[in-house]
């Protein structure tokens, strides 16, 4: 990985291989290729393929266990989360985070809208006293909840909407998550950060005629678009 220089250089790389890959197949079953500019779900897929890599090369034996071991969603979800598995996951939590603000989806990486949502509400069910230290306080005031607040408004798009992180295109499912983050902070500067005039342009022009939401300028409608903006 330290050949590519950075991050992007490695995920887009990655993109188009794995697209070309793709479209070999498809060529085989004589069906429609994949063009044009790369996908935001392109780009998650290769990111989560280097993650479970890293994790498999840097943990090999907690990645095979936890692989073979079938686990009961009680024992991770319920009231009675052992103290060590809340502390090994607040401690994984307080490595993805971003000296300047937000979340990664894993160490070292780069903070996005839709992993520090995710981060927010794990630390919300698992719901430690540790796990709260790690974000907020119960006042809200901490200088971390400053940091997040920072960082989504940086996100947010001058055309409405924000972005998985500075200067990209409002998307509508980092919208949602980055809403969802702000209610979850809950303070009034997280509260006045978000343009809201700018906000409803930004829905009103994904919206179609047929009623479905496209999740960007120029993207696909799916599932999601009717989800996100509600």
């Amino acid at each position: 990985m330290e050949d590519f220089g950075s991050l992007r250089r490695l995920l887009r790389t990655s993109a188009w291989v794995h697209r070309f890959i793709t479209n070999l197949k498809k060529q085989r079953k004589k069906e429609s290729l994949i063009s044009g500019s790369l996908s935001v779900e392109e780009l998650e897929a290769v990111q989560m393929k280097w993650i479970e890599h890293v994790q498999m090369k840097s943990y090999p034996d907690g990645v095979r266990e936890a692989s073979l071991r079938k686990l009961d969603p009680k024992e991770i979800l319920n009231h009675d989360l052992s103290s060590e598995l809340a502390g090994d996951m607040v401690h994984f939590l307080s490595r993805c985070q971003h000296p300047m603000g937000g979340f990664g989806g894993g160490p070292w990486q780069m903070a996005h809208l839709a992993t520090t949502y995710a981060a927010i509400n794990a630390v919300t069910t698992i719901g430690t006293q540790e796990a709260f230290d790690m974000i907020l306080n119960h006042d809200l005031s901490t200088e971390l909840a400053e940091d997040m607040v920072h960082f989504l408004s940086r996100c947010q798009h001058p055309m409405g909407g924000f972005g998985g992180g500075p200067w990209q295109m409002a998307h509508l499912a980092t919208t949602y998550a980055a809403i969802n983050a702000v209610t979850t902070i809950g303070t009034q500067e997280a509260f006045d950060m978000v343009d809201r005039e700018s906000m409803v342009d930004f829905l009103w022009r994904m919206r179609q005629s047929d009623g479905t939401f496209l999740m960007h300028e120029g993207g696909e409608s799916d599932v999601r678009g009717c989800y996100s903006p509600h």
